[in-house]
């Protein structure tokens, strides 16, 4: 099951990136929310066509946000020459926005200003999709 969650979510992500840019309650959390406005109204269409898909057999949350921008208070951290301090500032802050949403499994978080990428695993599907595999995924995108 492993490899097949993960096939799965990576073909989405290249299926997103094909597709190409375009111009809170406990809702569903298998989607795409893109505020920043990377990706085609298509591309959405289909990318959660394709997440629903994977929520519906595995039973795993999949949500990709993008944003604009970082909250101005915290662009300082977000900016950082120090590669440690700006990659913590990422992982919790992906992890903050996971929660509110109550995603129960991958948390994409891509950020236009300044450009970043951060994908947060939830602990219970970290059996199914390792760091290796969130990894990748943070490189494809």
């Amino acid at each position: 099951m492993r490899s097949r969650i993960g096939r799965q979510v990576l073909a989405f992500v290249a299926l997103l990136g094909l597709l190409g840019p375009a111009g809170r309650a406990h809702a569903m959390t298998a989607e795409v929310r893109d505020e920043a406005g990377f990706f085609t109204p298509q591309a959405v269409k289909r990318a959660n066509e394709v997440i629903e898909e994977v929520e519906r057999k595995y039973h795993k949350d999949l949500l990709i946000e993008t944003v604009r921008h970082v909250p101005e208070g915290e662009r300082k951290e977000a900016t950082s020459t120090d590669p440690k301090a700006k990659s913590r500032f990422f992982a919790e802050w992906a992890v903050r926005r996971a929660r509110e949403p109550r995603v129960n499994g991958i948390y994409v978080l891509i950020t236009r200003e300044p450009g970043h990428v951060e994908v947060a695993v939830g602990n219970h599907t970290r059996s199914v999709f390792p760091d290796e595999e969130r990894h990748k995924l943070a490189q494809i995108l």
